[in-house]
């Protein structure tokens, strides 16, 4: 059917069909299932009838336009394919249908970084969230696809854009990606600051951003560790009345990546204790508590070192510790010591 559409078809002599398109495109609907088949059409006839598309493609209504997209995939594959560029260049020079560009890069046979982190700034400039947003899905999306250059010129870009709104949402965009597509595996250590002085500005550590930190943790845990004493002290200093939690009741993840610095966190936790705290249970002692679940040997050995000092504080550091277990037998032989103390 699509080989045999003419223009005459199109233009409103024949049968209705763009009447049609704009009918189904204006259907109201909150279900991602409803369009995959209509995208799928139009791709499909912008890449039998390209002629046909480029007649109608200037004169988009707003709910017809969130399918360019799939438009231009479909051009891209046509016999006249040479012209999806110089449209692009076009609308981007007019600050056109840029989340459509930055959406069809998610599909397209080639992720032009390019033209993406010129899509990047003009949505950076226009602050347009919409457009940010749609340029880091794609880049997240298509991450083993670019160039090594994606990290500096479009994610850390689009992350600090975010981080001056004081928005960590952006990790719903990125939190399924395995360790081995994600672009937070090959992060510097700078970078890695970039990112999570973004993520101290979620309300609440969920599965979605622990994913993120776990991948970052990776190489960096001392760094994540070191991340929820700066959530601590954002919660002291911010001045909202809206809830915020800034360390998780436990981990799902991130505890494999710090048992291997379990001195290092019992050491750090010690500096945010103080005396007659108490709240520490739910502070620097849930933050122990969810990164060693099964008290390890090492963190074990690292508490009885603070309880063998025979120093009061230290004595009730500890005791606060494991105040904010559950009572498990592991505990007992720190529990003693303790008593001894």
């Amino acid at each position: 059917v699509l080989d045999h559409l003419s223009a005459h078809d199109i233009a409103g002599d024949g049968p209705p069909c763009v009447a049609i398109i704009k009918r189904c495109s204006q259907t109201d609907s909150n279900d991602a299932a409803t369009f995959p088949s209509f995208g799928l059409f139009l791709e499909k006839l912008s890449t039998a009838q390209p002629l046909i598309v480029f007649g109608f493609i200037e004169k988009l209504d707003e709910r017809l336009a969130g399918f360019l997209g799939v438009m231009l995939s479909g051009l891209a594959q046509s016999d006249r394919s040479a012209e999806v560029d110089q449209k692009i260049s076009q609308w981007m020079a007019e600050d056109k249908y840029l989340i459509q560009i930055a959406h069809y890069f998610r599909f397209a046979a080639q992720l032009d970084s390019a033209v993406l982190t010129k899509v990047l700034e003009a949505g950076i400039r226009l602050k347009n969230d919409d457009t940010v947003v749609q340029v880091l899905s794609t880049v997240f999306y298509r991450y083993k696809d670019g160039t090594s250059d994606l990290i500096e010129a479009i994610i850390l870009p689009g992350i600090a854009y975010f981080t001056e709104k004081r928005d960590a949402r952006w990790v719903n965009l990125a939190w399924f990606l395995p360790k081995d597509r994600s672009p937070f595996a090959a992060l510097t250590a700078a970078q890695v600051d970039a990112v999570l002085k973004n993520l101290i500005y979620l309300r609440r550590i969920e599965t979605h951003a622990e994913m993120v930190l776990a991948i970052l943790a990776d190489a960096h845990a001392v760094r994540v560790f070191d991340f929820f004493g700066d959530r601590l002290a954002y919660s002291t200093a911010r001045d909202d009345e809206e809830s915020y939690e800034p360390i998780p009741h436990h981990f799902y993840t991130l505890q494999k990546s710090f048992s291997s610095i379990a001195d290092h966190a019992v050491d750090t936790v010690r500096k945010w204790f103080v005396s007659s705290d108490s709240l520490f249970q739910f502070t620097g002692g849930r933050m122990l508590s969810s990164s060693f679940p099964d008290f390890s040997a090492a963190f074990e050995r690292k508490l009885l070192s603070y309880v063998n000092r025979n120093v009061r504080e230290e004595i009730e550091f500890v005791v606060r510790v494991l105040s904010s277990y559950r009572g498990q037998p592991f505990l007992y032989e720190t529990c003693k010591a303790s008593v001894r103390a």
